[in-house]
């Protein structure tokens, strides 16, 4: 298994997704479902020992006799992804640990290693992200489960239970801390850092924190050929000035903060209608907890002023708060120390999206490699020797932590 049978494997499991561009595979999904059967294969192939657990993440364990009993190093990434994404995305860390691990098997380790596909790391179906890896280090909350659903109303309950999994046996998933020695994640970066430090190979030092709210204003629908436009109540137009005020805030954040608004949904959407309703997701993110919490409450504080001025009711409800996670310095040694057995020039890196190596870290010390791509969209590009370069480095590193 090397860097050809990787790029094969991604272009085939590209293949499981929904309509348009790009790869589009959400959680529960049918075709996560068969994107899921279909690594569970993969790793069977390889000569690992698969498990599904009770919310769907696929794992693949190599271990012997000897070392059966002892803590795991575990490695992986994500099988879902967000709409019109990268055919890359979370998949190349999969089937980079599978074929990692491949090349581990004739080598006398000391730990077991267990390959992770997880399920539901991606927010976008149910706005809840990292399902699988909160499940696993027993950080996803019953109330949590109870309450979400997607777009179209489904609930997250009924969608699992569509593909056989129960949301009473979910808690089943946690693993035990002291049965956990280490995670890794290789993934693409997509900015431009390894053109500015000259590398090959990130390592992150930390992962950003992130919040995420939903934000619903109220206005009064009326017919839009008869109601003066002094006495309308436009939800629309409020909403418009939220955006503007997010944007302003973030540009004026002295700690660099980011903050995005997307995903409106106005109604009644016609032409011939004042908007009485409009809801949207801001989603804000930073390395420094104290810049996120100051750009929440600016946000909050220009949204209450709007609301008043435009008669409009606006609700605020926050889906999730992740703060920032510092990566192991132990796990980031190893790498360093791979990336010199394999000459390959590397960089620190904070990492400005969440992975789920930032949930593993409350389990065990965790950390991420990345390679380098163009972009973060259907028309990324990685190299075949990126992800070669990538495969020794984590295969180097994996042995580091498991021998």
């Amino acid at each position: 298994m090397n860097e050809e049978w990787i790029v094969n494997e991604i272009d085939k499991i590209a293949r499981f997704s929904q309509s348009g561009a790009g790869v589009t595979r959400s959680s529960l999904s049918e075709q996560a479902a068969k994107a899921r059967q279909y690594v569970a294969s993969l790793m069977t192939d390889a000569g690992l020992v698969v498990r599904i657990d009770q919310i769907g993440n696929v794992i693949g364990r190599l271990a012997t006799k000897e070392n059966s009993e002892r803590a795991v190093v575990m490695a992986g990434s994500h099988l879902d992804t967000a709409e019109g994404s990268s055919k890359y995305d979370g998949i190349l860390g999969i089937l980079s640990a599978i074929a990692a691990t491949d090349k581990l098997k004739a080598e006398s380790l000391r730990h077991p290693i267990e390959i992770i596909a997880f399920a539901g790391e991606e927010a976008g179906r149910f706005g809840i992200s990292m399902l699988g890896s909160k499940a696993l280090t027993g950080k996803l909350g019953t109330r949590t489960l109870a309450s979400a659903k997607d777009n179209q109303g489904t609930s997250l309950a009924s969608a699992l239970l569509a593909q056989g999994f129960d949301v009473k046996t979910v808690a089943a998933a946690a693993v035990s801390a002291a049965k956990s020695k280490a995670f890794l994640e290789l993934y693409v970066e997509q900015g431009r850092i390894f053109e500015k430090e000259d590398a090959q190979i990130g390592i992150a030092q930390q992962i950003t924190g992130t919040t995420k709210c939903k934000i619903t204003v109220n206005g009064c629908a009326a017919h839009a050929g008869i109601m003066p436009m002094d006495e309308r109540h436009d939800a629309l137009v409020s909403a418009a000035m939220i955006i503007l005020a997010v944007q302003e805030v973030a540009q004026e954040s002295e700690f660099a903060t980011l903050a995005t608004v997307s995903d409106l949904k106005v109604s009644p959407g016609t032409i011939q209608a004042v908007p009485g309703v409009v809801e949207m997701w801001i989603d804000i993110c930073g390395a420094e907890q104290e810049g996120i919490i100051e750009t929440l409450q600016e946000i909050k504080d220009a949204i209450s002023v709007i609301a008043e001025n435009q008669e409009t009711s606006v609700a605020i409800e926050i889906f999730s708060a992740e703060r920032p996670v510092k990566m192991s310095s132990v796990v980031a040694a190893a790498v360093e120390e791979a990336c010199k057995a394999s000459g390959l020039a590397h960089c620190y890196i904070d990492s400005g999206s969440r992975h789920d190596a930032a949930s593993m870290s409350s389990l065990t010390p965790s950390g991420i490699i990345f390679i380098p791509c163009q972009s973060d969209h259907q028309e990324d590009y990685v190299a075949p020797t990126d992800i070669q370069a990538g495969l020794n480095v984590l295969t180097q590193a994996l042995y580091q932590l498991a021998k």
